[in-house]
């Protein structure tokens, strides 16, 4: 991952509950990078991770996108490693 962008990420809990919100977080994060200039600062990333129980959802989103969506559970982290990412919005 690129070290000149900031990272925030989003634990969006239990794989099986996440779908919804990752679906309409993608539907926000699709519409603020067609309407921005911005767009090679702009990247969404997640991945399936191990929970305790069961896997869960973890988001990255760039500082450009947090700061266009303000996501109030957003926390800054590092970039995030390559493996085993999926692009949600943007190009790598």
């Amino acid at each position: 991952m690129s070290n000149e962008i900031n990272w925030y990420c989003v634990d969006l809990g239990d794989a099986i509950t996440a779908t919804t919100r990752l679906f309409s977080l993608q539907d926000q994060l699709t519409t603020i990078y067609q309407q921005s200039d911005n767009r090679e600062q702009m990247l969404a990333l997640y991945r399936h991770e191990s929970g305790e129980i069961h896997c869960k959802v973890t988001l990255y989103i760039s500082s450009a996108f947090q700061q266009a969506l303000c996501l109030p559970d957003a926390i800054a982290c590092k970039a995030p490693q390559h493996n085993d990412l999926t692009i949600l919005v943007g190009k790598l």
